[in-house]
């Protein structure tokens, strides 16, 4: 993130990913493939739950002040949102190519049973039945595409409806923006989007 923008940006690697990976990432794809929601749901879970810790320790080691921010592409997205759910410290969250439903109705992938341990991970994290989380009003924008297969788009709309009483007072902190032709893909246009929704609701409450 360019500095004259005024952010602090801090990354880590998800459980199973980068250094925390055991295995081959070949190895990781295939379990992946093979039951998506019963290492997914466990890796999304775990991911949002550390991010206290990680915001505890960016805030202290930086000596930072000021509001607290999380963004992503994809599971990234999703994980963000449900972080702003846990930790009230993050102020506003732009979630590219995500959604707040854990089952993806409508999705093109292929379909998976997980285990009892990954429907608990799913019931205590999952935004969209997990509504109460989002009372503090953190400020989320949903980025994307309207032709997404992978991630339809529609779960992001039902879920600003589900918290319209919740946003009532606040509706301009809960937006959504779909691009037109766009699938599953990132694109700079959602980041230049995802960089705005920052400078408006990260500098001030």
């Amino acid at each position: 993130m360019n500095p004259g923008q005024g952010f602090v940006a801090v990354s880590f690697d998800p459980v199973a990913h980068g250094e925390r990976r055991n295995g081959s990432k070949e190895q990781f794809q295939t379990k992946l493939r093979e039951n998506k929601r019963r290492y997914f749901w466990l890796i999304m879970a775990h991911f949002a739950e550390e991010y206290p810790r990680i915001v505890d320790w960016a805030l202290g080691g930086f000596g930072i002040h000021g509001n607290v921010l999380a963004g992503g592409v994809s599971m990234g997205g999703d994980i963000s949102v449900v972080a702003a759910g846990i930790d009230r410290r993050i102020q506003a969250v732009a979630a590219c190519i995500s959604t707040p439903d854990w089952l993806r109705p409508g999705t093109d992938e292929k379909p998976s049973s997980p285990d009892v341990y990954a429907i608990n991970c799913y019931l205590r994290c999952n935004p969209i039945t997990n509504l109460p989380s989002y009372e503090h009003v953190p400020a989320i924008c949903y980025l994307n595409g309207s032709e997404d297969a992978h991630v339809p788009p529609d779960r992001a709309r039902r879920f600003r409806r589900a918290l319209e009483e919740v946003y009532a007072s606040s509706p301009a902190r809960f937006e959504i923006i779909e691009y037109i032709g766009t699938g599953h893909r990132m694109t700079e246009q959602m980041l230049d989007d995802a960089v705005r929704w920052f400078q408006r609701w990260g500098y001030n409450r």
